[in-house]
């Protein structure tokens, strides 16, 4: 009888031991189908992305010609420069992405002097002094003739030219 009942212990705890083997094999089963499934719509849903965002990527760089003038002219002298060159911006669908880069392609500058308003400065100065009481002789004999000077003065600027 003792033999009996191990037996019965025993083949009791296969089956049960079957059984258990048998819910664990189908929960892996239903586990790495959910799996498999969750992977495939995530997989198709990146794809469906990258395709959405490769049809509709839209870089552009837009290049334009490009002028900037400077006048730093004073009395005396007329000075201008002009930087010539063009400049481009990056856009993403339209919409600005970067500020423009300006890239300078040449660079001119005009430097003279004011003739006009050199000569006007010493004929006032002229005057001045020869409104200047008791110094009109001795203020001439001192400078000289103040349009003989504005006139070596532009002729100085004439030749560094």
């Amino acid at each position: 009888m003792d033999n009996t009942i191990l037996y019965a212990i025993l083949t009791t705890s296969l089956i049960w031991l079957l059984i258990a083997l048998g819910i664990y094999i189908s929960y892996l089963k239903k586990v790495r189908k959910i799996l498999s499934d969750t992977n495939e719509n995530l997989r198709v849903s990146y794809e469906k992305g990258y395709q959405d965002s490769q049809e509709k990527k839209e870089f552009s760089v837009q290049i334009s010609p490009w002028k900037e003038e400077v006048d730093s002219s004073n009395f005396f002298k007329n000075k201008k420069s002009v930087k010539i060159g063009y400049k481009y911006q990056l856009f993403s669908n339209g919409l600005p992405c970067l500020e423009p880069h300006k890239i300078v392609v040449d660079e001119m500058t005009v430097d003279s002097l004011n003739e006009e308003n050199v000569e006007r400065a010493f004929s006032n100065l002229e005057l001045v002094m020869n409104n200047i009481p008791n110094t009109g002789n001795l203020a001439i004999s001192i400078l000289g003739n103040g349009k003989d000077l504005a006139k070596n003065l532009l002729r100085l600027g004439a030749k560094k030219k």
